[in-house]
């Protein structure tokens, strides 16, 4: 895979997660999983901070 292709993947992959996926995911555990906006912060954020590791 060529440098260019590999690094447009990379940010596709980062852009994606961070502005599209975690924010909804967050939406609807509060919406539909009637969970409190600090319960369904806590879950992304244990979620990102395992990622981490």
């Amino acid at each position: 895979m060529k440098n260019q292709t590999w690094l447009s993947v990379q940010f596709f992959a980062i852009f994606f997660t961070w502005g599209l996926f975690i924010p909804y995911w967050t939406a609807w555990l509060v919406e539909s999983k009637d969970f409190s906006i600090s319960a369904a912060s806590t879950v992304i954020a244990v979620g990102m901070i395992a990622r981490s590791f």
